[in-house]
């Protein structure tokens, strides 16, 4: 596990399994930003890893991509907003030709839910005002709300594997 500098601990990064998939384009389009400001302007948002709510959630290491065992939750933090700045920050980090980027300077802001907000009901939230959703992404927010629905997991898995949502709707 490779460890990060967030807020002045040292944390191992992960993804929730069926957030956003990272996409190539935009990861470029963050590492053009993190050049010219030195830094994310965007605050990335995190839970702990260990966090109850994602009891039962799969958590993928955002480096290596492998699963994060329960036991190791308390070293990781869980990126919910921010994963194609992370991965820009990574990419940077490890060119060493282009001078590198220092990971510490990115910018981390923990999220404390309240009340009976889940982190479903954060991630739809954050994505749905932060860009523009697509089809997919609205069959994303959906399967996350409803885990247990096979049509809604079944479309999932259609957009997954590059169907659009409008075929998949007809």
């Amino acid at each position: 596990m490779k460890t990060f500098n967030i807020n002045g601990s040292q944390f191992g990064v992960a993804f929730l399994e069926g957030n956003r998939d990272i996409i190539p384009s935009n990861v470029k389009k963050m590492e053009e930003s993190l050049k010219e400001f030195g830094k994310n302007l965007m605050p990335m948002v995190y839970v702990k890893a260990d966090d109850a709510r994602l009891n039962g959630r799969k958590l993928k290491d955002a480096i290596d991509n492998t699963d994060v065992a329960e036991g190791d939750r308390a070293s990781y933090i869980v990126v919910l907003d921010g994963q194609h700045r992370f991965k820009a920050a990574v990419n940077m980090a490890a060119a060493e030709e282009e001078g590198g980027f220092d990971t510490s300077k990115l910018v981390w802001e923990e999220l404390k839910l309240e009340g009976n907000k889940t982190i479903e009901d954060a991630l739809i939230e954050i994505n749905s005002i932060g860009q523009m959703w697509k089809g997919k992404d609205y069959i994303g927010g959906l399967a996350l709300r409803q885990p247990e629905n096979e049509i809604v997991q079944f479309a999932k898995e259609l957009t997954d594997f590059g169907v659009s949502a409008k075929t998949i709707n007809k």
